[in-house]
């Protein structure tokens, strides 16, 4: 897979009723972190246009509500090293703001990213080949569900998300992942549910080279709490984002330009790359933005060649003048 188009999205859902009076129980005064109301389900659902280009990157989120899809998209590309994000509001004030910060001071290869590499590609930006490929950590244990053929397979993922975390993945007869989840400490010997992805739909996609590959058209990511658990003793979901696919394209053309987002001159800017921090208004460094500070010299060299120009002229003219006034004496 050279590249990767998906358009695809993205729905919060509120937290159930029922589940509210557990997290109430479970975290008290601290619960409403843990609640996800329908305001909240209205600003986190959004519609997602995502690129993928060997390690370079590039996200648009849009609200699917029509009164906020009216602001505008924000918007996130990486270029391979820095990463540019622009919203056109600041949280709940006036006004777009937009950043740039490196590779390393976000932590790109240390996150965890829900995106279609993510999904099924990638683990922390490392491929799950090569998560899989470690013996002494790696286990596949034959399963049946129902007349299903599954496989278990479990990966000690050593310090991601947190040391200690175990990673599960259970794979069709196809060898599809059906689900992906991740375990962590809790306490000394107990692993609790921290987060689960599960995939649905897959649909084929033939490539150029006349291979198929297949991707989930559904998507579900559900986050647990690792305090509390349902009254059969169930994990307790305190969160569940569904995503649904509409469009998915395999290696076609990207320009490297995609993934250089152009900072517009009006907004606040954050400099995450040389530590400036916000950056009072006008200011547009040159580490920044090279782009304009090449532009400026440009503008400087033709100003200092126009200008060299227009003294010569002047010069030329006034030895002319000199001349017409000593003959018309003469």
């Amino acid at each position: 897979m050279r590249t990767l188009y998906c358009e695809y999205e993205s729905r919060v859902l509120e937290t159930p009723p029922e589940r509210i009076s557990l997290i109430r129980l479970v975290h008290g005064k601290e619960a409403d972190r843990a609640i996800y109301t329908r305001e909240d389900s209205r600003h986190r659902s959004a519609a997602v246009k995502f690129w993928r280009k060997d390690a370079k990157q590039r996200e648009e989120r849009i609200r699917l509500d029509p009164e906020l899809a009216r602001i505008g998209a924000q918007i996130q590309a990486f270029d391979g090293q820095i990463l540019r994000e622009f919203s056109p509001r600041d949280g709940g004030k006036e006004g777009p703001i937009a950043s740039l910060s490196t590779a390393k001071k976000v932590y790109w290869e240390q996150s965890s990213r829900k995106d279609p590499i993510s999904f099924i590609y990638k683990y922390y930006e490392l491929p799950f080949s090569q998560v899989f490929s470690e013996p002494s950590t790696f286990s596949c244990v034959p399963i049946r569900r129902g007349s299903d053929q599954l496989y278990r397979v479990l990966v000690k993922c050593g310090m991601w998300p947190v040391k200690g975390s175990v990673l599960e993945v259970l794979f069709d007869e196809r060898l599809l992942p059906l689900e992906r989840l991740v375990r962590v400490p809790h306490r000394p010997g107990e692993l609790v549910l921290n987060h689960k992805y599960t995939f649905n739909d897959y649909r084929p996609y033939p490539l150029s080279s006349g291979e198929t590959t297949w991707f989930p058209n559904r998507v579900t990511y559900s986050v647990y709490d690792i305090l509390g658990k349902m009254p059969n003793g169930d994990p307790l979901e305190i969160y569940r984002e569904e995503i649904t696919f509409n469009k998915v394209q395999f290696n076609i053309d990207m320009p490297d330009s995609l993934f250089e987002l152009e900072i517009p001159k009006n907004v606040r800017v954050y400099d995450g790359v040389t530590g400036l921090g916000w950056l009072p208004p006008g200011v547009r460094p040159a580490a920044l933005f090279p782009a304009e500070a090449q532009s400026r010299r440009r503008w400087w060299t033709a100003g200092v060649v126009l200008t060299a120009i227009a003294a010569v002229a002047a010069g030329v003219l006034y030895v002319r003048s000199k001349r017409r006034s000593a003959l018309a004496r003469d």
